[in-house]
Parts: structure tokens; C-alpha cells; sequence
């Protein structure tokens, strides 16, 4: 943690941060206007999820993310820009999925290089699991859309088996009605890491389909 994102985190929480919202969660409340909201998994040291914001004004962003220092970071990077789009969450994302239930706030969502848990052990821990993805679509809406990105592939093949045995998720092969969100990712630096490591880089886009 540096001294910025500690100053980050005590200062602009107030402003960008949410607190307990397993007790009185309102998406309507939630930002200054309303409009469709994009949820980010993971978002690190939030460039994506600034970038995002600063893009496409006419949506609202909600990172989730339990590491303190990107936190901070994306706190910071936040009022450098002025982004009035922008919520953040300190916790576990499958809590707090699980704690929210069924209400389809969400236009999107976007999981970007999500922690691998490489070892077979270790698999129980990988975010993308079965129970987790269907209690996801729960707040997704009708034709809502799930977005990842990974650079592992034995990490990509388990996201592509785990999505196709979902009744609640339906795999895009193109959309054009998101090409321009596509375009407009920026490259996280997990992802320049994986390039320079040589390792593909696979994308996945999933379209909601439980009816709300």
C-alpha cells in the first residue's frame, strides 16, 4: 500500500466507496443518474475500469475488488479524471452476489485475468464455478452480457465448460451490438505481462438468457 493509496482510501472513499450493501442495496440509488450498469470482477489497479467509465459516459460502473492497493489506486485514478460514473466495493464478489439475490440491475459484466488457481488443489478456488455464475445471471438482465478475458489457457477451456453447462448463459460468437465495447478494452497490465510471456490471449463474451 503507498502512502497515495492509503490517502486515496481514507479521503475519496466517501465519494466513490460503498459500504454495507448486504443491508440496504439500492442500484436506483446507487449513482447520480440513472442508466445501465457495468459491473467489473477484479479489476486490479483499475485502468480497465477508469477507461471504461471515461468511454462511455452513458453507463455506470461498479468494481468489485478485495485488494486494498488497487482500491486505492482506482480511487485515485478516479478523481484525477473527474469520473462521476464510478462506484467501488471492498469484498468477495461471491459474497456479495449471493447477498444482493435476484435482482437484474446489471446491463453487463466484465471479468478480466481472473486469478487461474493453476494447481488441480487449488481448482475449488477459481472464481468461475457453476453456483456462482447462475446466482451472477440472477442480477444480470435479459440479454445482459458477461465479458472475460484470460491468458491461461487450461483456465480458458474450464470457463468454456463451466458457461456451456449453464442454462442462464448463452455463448456469442459476434455481436456486433458490443464490437465497439470490444474495441475499446484497454490492455490490463496482466495481459501485457501474457503477451510478453508469449501466451494467447482468449476472450470469451456470454449473452444472459435466464428470464427476468
Amino acid at each position: 500500500m503507498t502512502k497515495r493509496q492509503s490517502e486515496a482510501l481514507k479521503n475519496l472513499w466517501p465519494i466513490y466507496g460503498l459500504d454495507n450493501i448486504e443491508n440496504s442495496f439500492d442500484p436506483d440509488g446507487i449513482f447520480d443518474k440513472r442508466q445501465p450498469i457495468i459491473l467489473e470482477i477484479g479489476f486490479g489497479n483499475g485502468d480497465s475500469l477508469c477507461k471504461h467509465a471515461l468511454c462511455f459516459p452513458e453507463k455506470n460502473f461498479l468494481g468489485v475488488e478485495v485488494h486494498k492497493p488497487g482500491l486505492g489506486s482506482v480511487l485515485h485514478k478516479a478523481s484525477c479524471y473527474n469520473v462521476k460514473n464510478l462506484k467501488v466495493i471492498d469484498g468477495d464478489v461471491v459474497e456479495i452476489i449471493s447477498q444482493i439475490g435476484d435482482d437484474p440491475f446489471l446491463d453487463g459484466v466484465q471479468i478480466y485475468f481472473p486469478d487461474p488457481w493453476p494447481k488441480k488443489k487449488h481448482h475449488k478456488r477459481r472464481l468461475i464455478q457453476l453456483p456462482f455464475i447462475e446466482d451472477l445471471a440472477k442480477c444480470v438482465c435479459s440479454n445482459g452480457f458477461c465479458h472475460l478475458v484470460t491468458d491461461w489457457d487450461p483456465y480458458a477451456d474450464w470457463i468454456d465448460s463451466v458457461f456451456s453447462i449453464s442454462d442462464s448463459w448463452q455463448k456469442e460468437i459476434a455481436n456486433p451490438h458490443q464490437s465497439e465495447w470490444l474495441e475499446k478494452r484497454s490492455i490490463t497490465r496482466f495481459e501485457e505481462r501474457g503477451i510478453k510471456l508469449g501466451n494467447r490471449i482468449r476472450e470469451f463474451l456470454f449473452t444472459c438468457v435466464r428470464s427476468n
